[in-house]
């Protein structure tokens, strides 16, 4: 490319540059004119105490702590002995005594609790049991 068309590449990037930064500067002042003209006046956010946070912050806390899932499954499944149970039969007594779990959290456990050979599958089926 020639020196002259750089120097009419740039002009225009400088006018399209301008007429950008114009119309950025117009949308600017429409919303401060539309501030000023509404009557609430800006929105101003309440401050929370940190108290008033950490007990909103909890009562939306969806995850048990770590490890308790595991023991209410081996519960669940001592009490069930010496009958073979599913995830499924688990997860519904587990939210009779309303205890939320997830399925993937029971089967974890269930796999956990089949290493420490505390449960062992019913044959071929998606059954386990409770063996101690």
């Amino acid at each position: 490319m020639g020196q002259n068309s750089e120097q009419l590449i740039a002009a225009i990037r400088q006018d399209a540059f301008e007429e950008g930064r114009l119309a950025g500067l117009k949308q600017a002042l429409m919303a401060i004119e539309n501030l000023k003209s509404s009557d609430s006046g800006p929105q101003v956010r309440k401050e929370r105490s940190l108290e008033e946070t950490f007990v909103s912050t909890a009562a939306t806390q969806t995850t048990m702590p770590r490890g308790v899932t595991l023991v209410i499954v081996e519960q669940i499944m001592r009490d069930l002995a010496p009958a073979a149970t599913t995830p499924k039969q688990i997860l519904a007594i587990a939210k009779q005594k309303k205890q939320r779990l997830s399925e993937s959290a029971v089967g974890r456990s269930i796999r956990q609790l089949v290493e420490k050979r505390v449960v062992q599958q019913v044959g071929a089926t998606k059954t386990w049991r409770y063996v101690g």
